[in-house]
């Protein structure tokens, strides 16, 4: 506050300006950003939450390229200000193994009989967990070899062969019931 204002000039504006937090899903469907990204800051190792970095972003490519770098800093998409455990001690605890079972389980039920792009998938549910981009793809080829998701790639290759692998424009059509994995 001012010298020479009283509280009541002071509190509408503070309330006005509201937590940032409060607001995340709002600055999405107003217009301010397509894409916005939490990352939790911790105080200390008792995981008190100091505050949150939220990445705004109108590009699906820099919503993925801006988790991909804080993936690298910390896995759980969680950090200290100091480092209190060494990350390589840290990659114990929130690693999983290819074809990441528990992202495939994650995709099984939450797209069940949805068919989308690869591109609308990643822009769709990269927000949300702590996979990237590679684990994306080696679950979704690993469903796909169990055919629970079809992948219909309209590419061609300067072979003729057919394409393998998963690019963006590639077509993903989840079965019609989740599967257990």
């Amino acid at each position: 506050m001012k010298p020479g204002e009283n509280a009541s000039t002071w509190r509408p504006a503070t309330i006005a300006s509201g937590c940032l937090l409060l607001t995340y899903s709002a600055l999405v469907r107003d217009g301010i950003a397509k894409f916005a990204t939490p990352f939790r800051v911790f105080e200390d190792e008792r995981r008190q939450t100091l505050y949150y970095l939220i990445h705004l972003t109108n590009n699906g490519l820099g919503m993925r390229q801006m988790k991909r770098a804080m993936i690298k800093e910390s896995k759980d998409m969680t950090f200290w200000p100091v480092t209190v455990r060494p990350p390589d001690q840290l990659a114990l605890d929130v690693e999983e193994v290819a074809p990441y079972p528990s992202l495939q389980t994650h995709l099984a039920e939450s797209y069940i009989g949805r068919t989308m792009t690869f591109e609308e998938l990643l822009n769709t549910d990269y927000p949300e967990g702590l996979w990237l981009e590679p684990e994306y793809r080696a679950a979704l080829l690993a469903m796909e070899d169990r055919e629970s998701v079809i992948v219909t790639r309209t590419r061609s290759t300067p072979t003729g062969r057919a394409p393998r692998g998963l690019q963006e424009p590639d077509k993903i059509a989840f079965s019609g019931q989740a599967s257990l994995i």
